[in-house]
């Protein structure tokens, strides 16, 4: 649950302190977007939901380490690069070092040959024209910064693409891209094609469950399968 995350944090830190809330573009269509909220606006409803698949929440430390002041005057100033106070010590638990692959990466990575996907779990699936267009946006500036400007001219320009593929890249909107690069195995067997406006309401590759890695004053750690609100059962 999201709320158990909150209440660790504001116990830690306090509910004034403040955090970072960071998504990296997926796609040339994505934004990249740094929001900072105090850590009780995490309680609010309209800001949980911001938080996805691709969430990063970065905490600042909340207190600065003493400097070491002869280290800065060894420098021959006090504005000198100085390094921080290593007689502090670590008043925290006591760190354990741990495999990086745990019994259950183990098993799971044993059963990747015989893993079948679950009913409605969508793979890439793409025309080779669709996958040319992504790549350049990808790798040529020039060629992204004009589609950005004019989208309907760069797409018009590329050879290959269908139709329903044109009309999703006019829009330029990672939603719709990811759900034209997407499609289910049932899909795919029976040729079925997104209709516009499936294409047109197709959110960005947000989801709805929570993995968000939370960095801590340079720590990582993962948080997996919380859902990014409670949900109420009757």
């Amino acid at each position: 649950k999201f709320h158990l995350l909150v209440d660790r944090l504001e116990k830690d830190f306090g509910p004034d302190h403040k955090v970072v809330h960071y998504i990296g573009a997926v796609l040339p269509q994505s934004a990249t977007i740094m929001d900072t909220f105090t850590i009780s606006d995490l309680r609010k409803e309209d800001v949980a939901k911001q938080f996805g698949t691709i969430s990063t929440l970065y905490i600042p430390p909340r207190d600065e380490r003493s400097v070491n002041s002869s280290m800065a005057e060894a420098f021959g100033s006090s504005t000198a690069p100085a390094r921080p106070n290593t007689s502090v010590k670590w008043a925290g638990p006591k760190l354990n070092i741990v495999s990086a692959i745990h019994p259950h990466e183990r098993e799971v990575t044993a059963q990747i040959d015989t893993h079948v996907a679950p009913e409605g779990h969508k793979k890439l699936h793409t025309s080779a024209a669709m996958k040319k267009f992504m790549i350049d946006l990808s790798l040529k500036p020039k060629f992204l910064e004009e589609y950005k400007l004019n989208p309907v001219a760069a797409v018009e320009a590329a050879e290959g693409l269908s139709d329903l593929e044109k009309f999703g890249l006019k829009i330029a909107r990672d939603g719709p891209v990811d759900a034209l690069m997407k499609a289910t195995e049932s899909d795919i067997a029976s040729g079925r094609q997104l209709t516009e406006e499936e294409v047109v309401k197709a959110n960005g590759p947000l989801g709805f469950l929570l993995i968000m890695g939370v960095v801590v004053a340079g720590i990582v750690v993962a948080l997996e399968g919380v859902p990014a609100t409670d949900e109420k059962k009757d």
